[in-house]
């Protein structure tokens, strides 16, 4: 038998351009590519959609799974592969918590098109996306479609006046149009063509090279929120017109209620002008490298990084500077001794202050409204903890479990979330079990994807969060599930 020796640079090119991963359980969104750059001589991966890359640990001798940030900078290792000399993932042998993993590669099928209706009235050009490609508003509207989306039954049995898939393409969509001169229920009809954009390697007459510009469409959830978005852009005039959509927009849109809108303010305090004290609680605090702070002592926040809080020792037992834990062991070991000051928005300037802001909002979950709240602008290292400044989120659950307080918020682009306790996968919940089987959190499997929904501490909600907007008009139908 005759072997022959090829270069890296032929091996480069025989390998898969592309791949997508499929267990028997879920699909990973999107499809890895291969990137210009190598690591080890071998070829990286990465799916700019799931945020997460392929590369191999020559090392380790192992492909590993990586979940990366919203640049593209590796993380963590979400799995590895069994240990091989594959030169490509796909010919690596994975398993995830017992189910075997399948890289296949992406057979490219021509699209047949197959015409539908057109909205004569809404035009397939920038008429309907409006003066610029507007990237900016983006989040508005996903969180105003987030918001109003975790009632799915009430979208479904209200909202879409077109029931079944229609094989025109033609669609009913009511809403209420909460714009002056306007203000009364409205049926539009949509098509179902979206504007995309072109993905780099775009071939004609393939679809996955391209992806819509706005509310992003996947497998699991379908299409129903851009058909949604698209009747918002159609009420408004165009998609670009939406940057003055906002979630009491929504709100109205839903239910027809232009009273109800609450909004919360924490904004006027901020962070940087009042440091925040902390207490240590019974049986003490671990510091980074420099052994523990007794119960009782107090020290002052300099720098916090997720459940790490640099300090200065005010008063009491053990180190005078450090790194703290405030928790340990899936418990609260510290806590805040400054009191986080909420405001209710009143339009004659009063601004009155909440006396419990826990028990307010918990009341308003208990009653079925639409919710969302927004992260402070001045927040420092709020990357790095998860979270986006100046960023909306849906709140979905505010429940006091086994005496814990917790608020449960989901990220509207569908990923990247809290890293600090309590996030899925953290330690408090094979901790505390009670809890986690009150919310229904699956420690050993936990969710299987980056789905954008998280639990918080409420200590830590409040002092990450500026204000809160609730639309006090209790939903006819019940929110999702955990």
């Amino acid at each position: 038998m005759t072997c022959t020796l090829i270069s890296s640079e032929e091996l480069m090119t025989s390998l898969p351009p592309e791949f997508i991963v499929a267990v028997d359980f879920a699909q990973a969104p999107g499809i890895f590519k291969k990137q210009e750059g190598t690591k080890d001589d071998l070829a990286v991966y990465y799916n700019s959609k799931a945020k997460s890359m392929f590369d191999y640990e020559q090392a380790k001798r192992r492909w590993q799974w990586w979940i990366c940030n919203d640049s593209g900078e590796k993380e963590r290792v979400m799995i590895s592969s069994a240990e091989t000399a594959a030169f490509s993932p796909d010919r690596a042998s994975w398993t995830f918590q017992g189910k075997a993993i399948r890289l296949a590669n992406v057979e490219y099928t021509p699209v047949v098109q197959q015409e539908g209706w057109k909205d004569p009235d809404f035009p397939h050009d920038q008429s309907s996306i409006g003066e610029k490609n507007d990237k900016d508003c983006k989040w508005i509207r996903a969180i105003a479609i987030a918001s109003v989306s975790e009632f799915p039954s009430h979208v479904k049995e209200n909202i879409f006046l077109t029931k079944d898939i229609p094989e025109d393409g033609k669609y009913t969509i009511r809403l209420w149009d909460p714009q002056p001169g306007e203000r009364k229920w409205k049926e539009i009809e949509i098509d179902d063509y979206l504007p995309c954009s072109l993905e780099k390697g775009y071939e004609e007459g393939f679809l996955h090279t391209a992806s819509p510009l706005f509310v992003t469409v996947n497998q699991e959830d379908g299409m129903w929120a851009a058909l949604l978005e698209k009747a918002f852009a159609k009420m408004y005039g165009s998609w670009t017109a939406l940057t003055r959509f906002s979630p009491t927009a929504a709100y109205i849109a839903f239910t027809g209620e232009m009273a109800g809108v609450t909004y919360w303010d924490a904004s006027r305090q901020k962070q940087s002008q009042n440091p925040v004290h902390w207490r240590i609680l019974e049986g003490g605090a671990p510091v980074s490298k420099k052994g523990r702070l007794a119960g009782g002592a107090q020290v002052k926040e300099l720098e916090r990084k997720r459940n790490w809080i640099r300090f200065v020792k005010l008063e009491g037992e053990g180190p005078e500077e450090g790194w703290c834990s405030y928790y340990e062991s899936g418990r609260r070991v510290a806590t805040r001794l400054s009191k986080r000051q909420w405001n209710l928005w009143d339009p004659k300037g009063e601004h009155p202050e909440v006396e419990d802001m826990f028990a307010t909002l918990h009341e308003c979950d208990r009653a079925n409204y639409m919710m969302n709240t927004y992260v402070q602008s001045d927040l420092k290292n709020a990357s790095f903890d998860g979270l986006i400044k100046i960023h909306a989120y849906s709140i979905l659950h505010c429940v006091e479990v086994e005496g814990v307080k917790l608020v449960q918020l989901r990220n509207p682009h569908g990923h990247y979330e809290w890293k600090g306790p309590w996030k899925d996968q953290g330690p408090e919940w094979k901790k505390n079990p009670q809890i986690s089987k009150a919310l229904q959190m699956t420690v050993t499997k936990g969710r299987q994807w980056d789905d954008g929904a998280f639990w918080m501490d409420f200590e830590d909600f409040e002092w990450n969060m500026a204000n809160i907007e609730v639309h006090k008009v209790s939903m006819p139908s019940e929110r999702a599930v955990f």
